[in-house]
């Protein structure tokens, strides 16, 4: 989902993470979206891994762009995304930060 200015926000029951350049970018905790549990973990766990975390919005044309693309939920935990709109990201494949991320979570 995404608001009125085309920034994303969050789906039904999962947080939106993106990956630019080596940093993993996600909005930050506000009346926007619901600060989810698993999405509190995965910050704090890039955050304890010395991972680069910027909280900011971003749009989906970036979240296309990006190097990689996540999602978080409770019943999912980290969740790759490769194809956003039709357009493939990075490659198709989950990403090292996404696969490092997850396999720590699970």
């Amino acid at each position: 989902m995404f608001d009125d200015e085309g920034m994303v926000t969050e789906g039904a029951s999962s947080a939106g993470f993106i990956t630019k350049q080596g940093a993993i970018v996600t909005r930050p905790n506000s009346d926007a979206i619901l600060p989810g549990c698993t999405r509190q973990a995965v910050v704090a766990l890039a955050e304890g891994h010395s991972l680069t975390l910027e909280d900011r919005a971003f749009r989906v044309a970036e979240a296309i762009d990006a190097a990689e693309a996540f999602i978080t939920s409770a019943s999912t935990f980290v969740l790759p995304v490769v194809v956003i709109d039709g357009a493939i990201i990075s490659a198709g494949l989950p990403g090292q930060i996404t696969k490092r991320l997850g396999s720590v979570l699970i």
